[in-house]
């Protein structure tokens, strides 16, 4: 139903959750390499909780941060540089 693990997802560190809340069993999965997916072959069944390690986007959130600061200073360096050349 999710579509399977986004690009914000680590296939690599993948946990299973299975059973009650007091004493859960919990199966790591690896789903990056053929052999994970090999040895993950397990049928999910009814109040199955799946996590995906989310993986760190440092580098796009400072982009993200950036990007208007960068816009504002070049279109002011800009208009300075066209009043300046009189």
């Amino acid at each position: 139903m999710s579509g399977g693990i986004s690009q914000f997802g680590k296939a690599r560190n993948i946990k299973l959750i299975r059973g009650d809340l007091k004493n859960p069993k919990i199966f790591k999965i690896n789903l990056a390499t053929i052999k994970g997916v090999k040895e993950a072959n397990l049928i999910l069944q009814a109040n199955d909780i799946i996590y995906v390690e989310p993986s760190l986007r440092l580098s796009q959130s400072i982009w993200g941060e950036l990007t208007p600061i960068v816009g504002i200073l070049t279109n002011i360096v800009f208009i300075w540089s066209f009043l300046t050349l009189k």
